[in-house]
């Protein structure tokens, strides 16, 4: 994310230039693998850093 928002377009003096970014219309559905804690984490998190609504539902064999 961060380095998504260094990339914003070159200003002179006169015009300000930049990008914005805006989530989704909608939710991101996260359903991670078998016993992958971490990547389900993953799944979920990245969306919700940038803005959009997620809803994560983690395997029923994955430890809590």
């Amino acid at each position: 994310m961060v380095q998504i928002y260094r990339n914003q377009p070159l200003s002179n003096g006169r015009t300000w230039n930049r990008v914005r970014y805006h989530p989704l219309e909608g939710f991101v559905l996260a359903v991670s693998p078998f016993d992958f804690t971490a990547i389900g984490a993953n799944l979920a998190t990245a969306p919700a850093i940038m803005g959009n609504t997620v809803v994560w539902k983690p395997a029923s064999t994955s430890v809590c």
